[in-house]
């Protein structure tokens, strides 16, 4: 079994708050309306949501919340789901992200080329000179102290 690093219970908790919200359908003013088939539509979401964290799966609880927020911005845009419903939902959504932590990605090593010093060339060896030495020896001959 996986040890969640955030806690089960809070995980369920986070993921419950989504639920409650939806849950409400149709409670209050106009401006947190929603219709019953978008209440439909977003409780599955939450479920999916809800089955992630208890997976212990950031990514997989990321997706469900992009389904989710997907489907509130749709619901929102068709009328289905009133203005301040929406916010409220969007707010539990980012609470949730934030529960949730996506590992930082490991960075991964460049495939940058690395400019190689031309090897050095070496040096020609000095043919000798009439005395045995190099030729850059010539003219210091022996004996002049």
């Amino acid at each position: 079994m996986r040890t969640l690093p955030w806690g089960p219970l809070r995980a369920a908790g986070a993921a419950f708050a989504v639920a409650a919200l939806l849950a409400t359908a149709g409670c209050a003013g106009s401006g947190s309306a929603l219709d019953r088939e978008a209440a439909s539509g977003l409780q599955t979401r939450a479920a999916d949501v809800r089955a992630a964290a208890a997976q212990g799966d950031p990514a997989a609880v990321h997706d469900a919340l992009d389904a989710l927020e997907a489907d509130v911005r749709a619901g929102a845009s068709e009328g289905r789901i009133g203005a301040e419903r929406e916010a409220r939902i969007l707010g539990a959504i980012e609470t949730l992200r934030k529960d949730f932590p996506l590992p930082s990605p490991t960075p991964t090593p460049s495939q940058t080329a690395t400019p190689t010093e031309e090897p050095e060339e070496p040096e020609e060896p000095q043919a000798p000179g009439k005395d045995g030495k190099g030729e850059g020896d010539r003219g210091k001959g022996k004996g002049k102290d």
